[in-house]
Formats: structure tokens, sequence, C-alpha cells
């Protein structure tokens, strides 16, 4: 691997990483164990991604595809754009998803079978409820990921890394 294609990957997997961490941010952060696991789950899941935007880019190296990609700047910037937009419209309010469990407790806080509740003259109700984003929120990060993992370079940095 050159170094082109390497810095692109990292650089890719950096954008990767924090666009789920603000993703993340918006659905899931239900205290101190968020802030450990999401950062891990960030990682794993961008170099996932970016290793599959990189092999889904290889289709990039059919010559035609190759010229259209790169003859202008406008293909990519268009395409990292649509993933831009496609992530925040999935974060839209129509577009998010609550999702809410309902927790049946006794008076003390321990949960109960249904059976036991007629034994008890009180019962808590707790509602447990988290947000995921809409839909888009996935093609979105891919196209974004894609673009960046399959940034052109310019032919100076081509010449700056072979010499």
């Amino acid at each position: 691997m050159n170094q082109p294609t390497v810095r692109r990957f990292f650089t890719a997997w950096a954008v990767g990483v924090g666009t789920y961490l603000v993703c993340a941010v918006f659905t899931v952060l239900d205290g101190m164990l968020s802030f450990i696991m999401q950062p891990i789950m960030a990682a794993i899941v961008s170099a996932v991604f970016v290793t599959v935007c990189s092999l889904a880019g290889l289709v990039l190296r059919v010559p035609p595809l190759y010229r259209l990609w790169t003859g202008t700047k406008w293909p990519p910037r268009v395409v990292a754009g649509i993933g831009v937009a496609l992530l925040i419209f999935s974060a839209l309010p129509g577009q998010m998803m609550t999702h809410t469990r309902v927790i049946d407790e006794g008076g003390d806080g321990h949960r109960e079978f249904p059976a036991q509740r007629e034994f008890r003259e009180t019962v808590v109700v707790h509602e447990e409820s988290w947000k995921t984003l809409g839909d888009a929120c996935g093609p979105g990060y891919f196209a974004l990921l894609f673009a960046a993992a399959n940034w052109p370079l310019r032919k100076r940095s081509l010449a700056q890394a072979r010499g």
C-alpha cells in the first residue's frame, strides 16, 4: 500500500469516527458507559465502513469512471455533500424514531412478575426510551466515507509521494 492510500484511509477513518460520535450524541448517551463504549464502537464501525468504501472504490479504476471521478473537483464533493445532507435529514424531528420500553417495578424498585402485582398495593411504571436516527443515516454515512476514502489526489501530491 502506498503512502497516499494509507493517508486517505486514516483521513476517512477520522471523518468516520467524528461523524459516528456526533450521531451518537443525538441518539444514545446514557451515562459513563457511553463515554467509554461509543468511541470504541466508533473506531470499529468506521474501520469496517472505510474498508468497504475502499473496496467499493476499486470500481473507480475503470478508465471511464476514473476520468469522471477525477476529471473535475465536483464528483467527490457532490457525493460528500449528499452524505452530509442525508445525515442531517435523518436527524430531523420527523425522521428520528423514539423507542419506549415500559418496565414494571415494585414499590421498592425491584422488578416483579405479573403474578406478584396482585400482592402489592403500589406498582411503579418506569418508562425507558431512546432515539435512533432515521433510515437515511446509513446511506449518508456510507456516501460521506466513500467520498473521503476515494478522494482524488492532486497531481502535485502524487508527484511528492513518488519522489
